[in-house]
């Protein structure tokens, strides 16, 4: 695995952050299994039945949108075992799949074969497959975690796998609107998640 710091605009947010591409972005030391990394799967160029997880907390992928919530949306792949590894905190930490389920609309986009999707952005839908979704979110790792208002608009993204104590702090964040005035997807966003994260006993 090869090591990296997490830049928004020149901005670094230290934590840790695992994924199945080779890349470790992070500033703590948090034990997680090791694994052979893994580039991002390339889906298959024919549409295929896609795969819906719809095992709480994630809704049926076929339209993506936030029904009034914010919204997460999990990009992973079958053979990521920080993918396997974020579903199963999500699974046994009450707190994380409670919040996910209740608070947010919540979404996993198989990265493994080609799929169409519906995305609702304001009071537009767009159809997309998994493929183009990634290029317009500059998604190349597998787990990535894309963060968006309730009107779904996109706020930031984290890629890499996320411990599940940093992913409540990160939920608290986006439900407490702690970016304030700060441009979305900007290194003023990240600066303001990394003093979230500081205040709240994620870094130091």
């Amino acid at each position: 695995m090869r090591s990296f710091i997490l830049l928004a605009a020149g901005v670094s947010l230290s934590l840790i952050l695992l994924g199945c591409d080779n890349k470790v972005a992070t500033a703590q030391n948090i034990e997680v299994p090791k694994q052979e990394a893994k580039a991002m799967p390339k889906a298959e160029s024919k549409l295929t039945a896609k795969e819906t997880v719809l095992n709480k907390p994630f809704l049926d992928n076929t339209t993506i949108a936030p029904n009034g919530k914010p919204m997460v949306v999990v990009f992973g792949s079958k053979e990521c075992s920080y993918c396997d590894l974020l579903k199963k905190d999500i699974k046994e930490t009450a707190a994380l799949e409670s919040s996910l389920e209740k608070e947010f609309s919540t979404y996993y986009v198989s990265m493994d074969t080609l799929s169409e999707h519906n995305l609702v952005h304001e009071t537009q839908t767009m159809k997309a497959s998994n493929k183009l979704l990634a290029e317009i979110y500059g998604i190349n790792a597998t787990p990535t975690l894309m963060f968006y208002d309730e009107k779904g608009q996109s706020i930031f993204r984290v890629p890499g796998y996320m411990p599940k104590e940093q992913f409540l702090v990160t939920l608290s964040f986006v439900k407490e609107k702690a970016w304030g005035e700060a441009e979305r997807n900007s290194a003023e966003v990240y600066g303001k998640l990394k003093e979230y994260y500081a205040k709240n006993g994620i870094i130091k």
